[in-house]
């Protein structure tokens, strides 16, 4: 029986939203302000629905040829298992 690897994902920006940074990330993302600190985010993969971005929450930016760059929120959880930080530049597109 054959194996597979999962193949290897473009590098992505990222942001944590914390209970200091909110209008950087309302500023980075072009979302809106919501209650409680929140951000609200209207992504492609929503349809255009609003997400919620709580802090705590990450927002990932990155290109795709379908999409061009668009941002998405990520739960802590997620991101913390499925993303490893890289400490050099890449070219994002």
């Amino acid at each position: 029986m054959p194996f597979y690897i999962k193949k290897t994902v473009r590098p992505v920006e990222a942001k944590e939203l914390t209970a200091t940074n909110r209008n950087e990330i309302i500023e980075w993302c072009h979302g809106t302000e919501g209650p409680d600190g929140s951000v609200f985010l209207k992504t492609p993969e929503s349809s255009g629905e609003t997400q919620i971005v709580s802090v705590g929450d990450f927002v990932i930016r990155a290109f795709t040829e379908e999409l061009g760059w668009h941002f998405w929120p990520v739960k802590p959880s997620y991101f913390h298992a499925n993303y490893q930080r890289v400490d050099e530049a890449f070219d994002m597109k």
